[in-house]
């Protein structure tokens, strides 16, 4: 079993970031990055790290080629799956992935999906991803995923991975997310904090633990992107990846080397947080919404 931690002495022990090129080679390899990233969010918080973006409420074929005709690089998809049965999840999912595949061939824009789960570890994983997997390798023989990234990392509500081991932050406490209220979730319960253990949980075995790829901590803070990209480049047969991260600048290194990866033709699907999306969406931050903002905008909504 995992054992709670002390946020500021496990941060004060951790390899220093050595990054200071990453922002210009993030720059560099996102002009090149022409895909469609197509977010499926599996209930309606989580675009709480975005701006700018769209979000569709349905999934039929008309909005979704707006979503791949709009300038944005990136669109949401809200599915709202976590209220749903496993049989209404998955056949949601089959659709929206024969229907992304429809027209990204009628386009000619390739497309990364992330499905977009509880930061909490909390929803319909496997299922999520697996059939959006089978349903996509189903319409195309060129798509045979890789891997399946699975970053739970989410900034802003204190969501951190330190050795493959997901915390929940409370105060200066880390606990481990297997010890929290959250994995006793009635529908979505778990015990594993360790991820390639919670991978191993919910996948009854069929993943096990020691096939877990992680892209750990010290190899980030290296700043070593090719090395990023080589460890991904091991992935085969929709093979597990952990990312461990605890700030945004985690997640971009990581992004950097992903990014060389699908350069690469390596495929993959995501089960992701949100603060991810925001970084391979390249989407700026920005102060919280003032209240004449928001003042605003309501107006906006009556009209």
């Amino acid at each position: 079993m995992s054992s709670k931690l002390d946020a500021t002495k496990t941060l004060e022990a951790l390899p220093q970031q050595q990054s200071k090129s990453i922002q210009q080679e993030w720059d560099e390899l996102y002009r090149q990055f022409k895909h469609k990233i197509i977010v499926l969010d599996d209930d309606p918080t989580g675009v709480q790290t975005v701006h700018g973006v769209s979000v569709y409420t349905n999934w039929d074929l008309t909005s979704i080629e707006d979503g791949f005709n709009e300038e944005n690089q990136m669109f949401f998809i809200l599915t709202n799956s976590r209220s749903f049965s496993v049989k209404e999840t998955e056949d949601v999912h089959q659709t929206i992935a024969k229907r992304i595949n429809h027209v990204s061939q009628k386009l000619g824009i390739p497309f990364l999906i992330i499905s977009r789960g509880d930061s909490t570890m909390r929803g319909h994983y496997p299922l999520e991803t697996e059939t959006l997997r089978q349903s996509l390798e189903a319409c195309s023989k060129e798509t045979a995923f890789d891997g399946e990234i699975i970053i739970p990392f989410f900034e802003q509500g204190g969501r951190w991975t330190i050795d493959n081991v997901h915390y929940v932050k409370q105060e200066n406490t880390l606990i481990p997310v297997g010890e929290t209220e959250f994995a006793k979730d009635p529908s979505f319960g778990f015990s594993s904090s360790d991820l390639a253990e919670y991978i191993e949980e919910k996948t009854n075995g069929l993943f096990s633990k020691e096939e877990a790829i992680s892209i750990d901590l010290p190899l980030i803070r290296s700043g070593n992107t090719e090395a990023v990209k080589e460890k991904l480049m091991e992935a085969t047969s929709f093979q597990k990846i952990i990312v461990n991260a605890v700030n945004e600048e985690d997640i971009r290194v990581f992004s950097i080397g992903l990014l060389k990866a699908l350069f690469k033709q390596k495929q993959f699907l995501f089960r992701t947080g949100a603060t991810f999306t925001k970084i391979i969406g390249n989407i700026s931050s920005r102060p919280l919404l003032s209240s004449q903002e928001l003042r605003d905008s309501s107006s906006k909504m009556g009209d």
